[in-house]
């Protein structure tokens, strides 16, 4: 069995919300780089990220994706919201392994 982290990003900060509710959120760091890095030092070789702001039509938290890809040599598998091949690409193009 392999377990796979997951990070929610909203507004660049790791999040997690109540619900399911955008204005229900705690937040976990502000730093998501670091998190990612702390999976990967803990064992993790993928991690799932979910980009809350591009999910809500709010934006999107792709620059954070990108560093995170650099930053890393994670798996990384990038949801919520991706809604034209152009973005999915840009993705791709950066690091990303899935969309």
């Amino acid at each position: 069995m392999e377990i796979i982290p997951a990070i929610d990003l909203r507004k660049g900060k790791v999040v997690r919300l109540f619900q399911g509710k955008p204005d229900e959120q705690t937040v976990y760091s502000d730093s998501p780089q670091l998190v990612a890095q702390e999976f990967e030092r803990l064992g993790a070789n993928h991690l799932h990220i979910i980009d809350l702001d591009r999910a809500f039509g709010e934006g999107n938290n792709a620059h954070v994706i990108k560093q995170i890809c650099r930053s890393t040599s994670l798996d990384i598998q990038v949801g919520g919201g991706l809604r034209s091949i152009e973005d999915i690409t840009d993705l791709l193009e950066h690091g990303a392994e899935r969309s």
